[in-house]
């Protein structure tokens, strides 16, 4: 359910951009739960994966996006990101895209969090934006999952602007 808020956030901030956007659905996500068990097998391999979630076109770029929602901690396990969409991303630089995974940390915090990870608010609620790069970089590296500091350390951050309603999606339009 999270993840279809965060979806219709990043949504909502890019047409208020004035983006043009590409919203791919996932036909296996939707048919799949209702199936038997050997039909999910034989259909699953026969409807193609896609190849990320949406992306926007800005000012005559491209930008393929992968979203990812993190609920539970403070680091993000790399495994939560499928070989096919870090192909199909890495395709789309080379085609001249900028391509991104973002990553929705969305948590409550306790007061100890709070004061452990240097957070104000009770409710953590914050984009990182991965380039395809950094993420094989870490990859490559043997990396298992990326921490909120090596996110702050390396990658773009999107805050939550409480009065417009929006995600500071502009900046990744500025990020390369």
């Amino acid at each position: 359910m999270t993840e279809n808020i965060f979806r219709k956030e990043l949504l909502e901030t890019a047409r208020c951009l004035g983006c043009h956007i590409v919203d791919i659905p996932d036909e296996l996500k939707r048919v799949l739960p209702i199936l038997p068990p050997e039909w999910r097998r034989r259909l699953s391999r026969m409807i193609a994966q896609k190849p990320y979630d949406l992306a926007f076109v800005h000012e005559g770029n491209y930008y393929p996006c992968e979203l990812k929602l993190e609920k539970l901690g403070f680091s993000f396990n790399l495994n939560k990101i499928e070989p096919h969409q870090i192909r199909a991303l890495q395709s789309a630089k080379e085609s001249g895209a900028y391509p991104f995974i973002l990553i929705n940390f969305r948590k409550t915090l306790t007061t100890p969090q709070q004061v452990r990870y240097n957070i104000k608010e009770r409710l953590h609620n914050v984009v990182y934006c991965v380039t395809i790069d950094k993420l094989k970089s870490w990859i490559k590296q043997g990396k298992k999952s990326m921490t909120l500091a090596m996110l702050e350390e390396n990658c773009l951050k999107l805050n939550w602007d409480k009065s417009s309603q929006t995600w500071e999606l502009e900046k990744i339009f500025k990020y390369e």
